[in-house]
Order: C-alpha cells, then sequence, then structure tokens
C-alpha cells in the first residue's frame, strides 16, 4: 500500500506520483480541470482531484522524465493547451511536483459576473470577411480619478472564428470614470486595442460596468479606426 503524501482540496495524493497538473483560468485564478479532456503520453489516465488538480502516478523506477502533456476544453471555451514539461524524479518524503499552467480563453468564454468584459469578432476587410487568427486584444479603460487610464493585464488572441472576450483584469481598486451622458448608468469609456502583425489599432467603446459587453459590429483590420 502507497504511504499518502500531500492533501490538495479534501483529496490525499499518494506519494507514488510523479506530478500534479493544475490548468488555470486566468481570470478567476482558479483550476478548471472538470472542464479538461487531458492526456500524458506514455501515461495511464489521470485521476481529478476534488480541486479540480489532474494527478499522474509514477512508473518505477523513479526517474526524470519528459512529458508531453495535451488538454482540450470540452465546451471550447479555452484554447487547446499542450507543452512538454521535464518532471524531476519524485522522492520520498517531498510533495510531487506541481504544474500550474494558464489557459487562453477563446471567444466563447465567459467571465463570472462582475468582470468589465468586451466580447466581439476581427476580419480581415469588408469584402472577404475572414477572420484574423491569432490577433492580440486588451481592453484599456479611460482614465480613472488619478488621471492615468486602466489597462487590462490580461491579453486575449483572437480564435479560430476571429472571436475574442476581452476581459478587465488587474485594475485593482481603481474605478474609471463613468461615461457622460446620454449613455446607460453605469457605463464608463474604454478602448479594444488589438496588435496583428507588429502593428496596432483601436476602437473606442462605451461598455456597463461589471458586464460581458458584446460589440454590435466585427472589427475589420482593413480600416485604420477599426
Amino acid at each position: 500500500m502507497t504511504a499518502p503524501g500531500i492533501t490538495t482540496g479534501g483529496d490525499v495524493i499518494p506519494r507514488s506520483v510523479l506530478f500534479v497538473l493544475e490548468l488555470v483560468d486566468p481570470v478567476t485564478n482558479s483550476p478548471v480541470g472538470s472542464a479538461f479532456k487531458v492526456t500524458a503520453q506514455g501515461l495511464s489516465a489521470p485521476s481529478l482531484t476534488q480541486a479540480g488538480q489532474f494527478v499522474w502516478l509514477d512508473l518505477d523506477p523513479p526517474a526524470e522524465r519528459d512529458v508531453a502533456i495535451k488538454a482540450v476544453a470540452r465546451a471550447g471555451d479555452f484554447a487547446p493547451w499542450q507543452a512538454v514539461r521535464t518532471v524531476p524524479a519524485r522522492v520520498i518524503g517531498r510533495p510531487p511536483t506541481l504544474l500550474r499552467e494558464l489557459l487562453q480563453p477563446t471567444g466563447t468564454y465567459r467571465p463570472p459576473d462582475g468582470r468589465i468584459a468586451a466580447a466581439g469578432m476581427l476580419i480581415d476587410d469588408k469584402t472577404a470577411r475572414q477572420p484574423i487568427v491569432g490577433a492580440e486584444v486588451v481592453l484599456v479603460l479611460d482614465a480613472d480619478t488619478l488621471g492615468a487610464e486602466m489597462r487590462s493585464s490580461l491579453t486575449a488572441i483572437t480564435d479560430v472564428r476571429g472571436g475574442f472576450v476581452a476581459v478587465g483584469t488587474g485594475f485593482l481598486d481603481r474605478v474609471p470614470l463613468p461615461a457622460p451622458h446620454p449613455v446607460p448608468d453605469g457605463s464608463v469609456m474604454g478602448r479594444v486595442e488589438v496588435t496583428w502583425q507588429n502593428a496596432t489599432r483601436s476602437r473606442p467603446v462605451t461598455l456597463r460596468a461589471g458586464k460581458l459587453n458584446y460589440l454590435s459590429d466585427p472589427l475589420i483590420w482593413g480600416e485604420p479606426d477599426l
């Protein structure tokens, strides 16, 4: 019988574990393992803890291993993730290796209530209307009471549909100035900033604070102001 090791989220993880994988939603900073199908080449299927972490048992004898891992979100709200990670040999008396990997939300991601976000699509031009994949999108809000713009710490990446959800994160306790009337109460002003092929363009937006806002029209890269 294998001796118990560390306890995570109510689960006792045995010391025969090779490593633990934590797939993290970068908006909530919490594990979302239950939403994923995960495989590791050459290893049996992992178990999932109550804390949403994947656990793989080690092979014998203990040794350092290069492990190729793939993870796919069942609902498609996060981009597929894969990597090769070098995992050191397990040592009795030490906790197993913990891999903590931040995920990339897609255009179908839905942030939790209370988060300000802008959802939209990026296309090449009005005629072809082909989605642009891999562009970086950042939400920037206009100045707060300190007179400085509020730039999100999270960068969205356009998915295969050109879709994105740019979420405001890293604002701490800062509060943007309300948008002037006649916009609805609780609205703020800012811009969606897009970077692609070493060029950056932006579109001004008025957003409802603490909500997921859907941009009514696609962002068109062929237009200088999107």
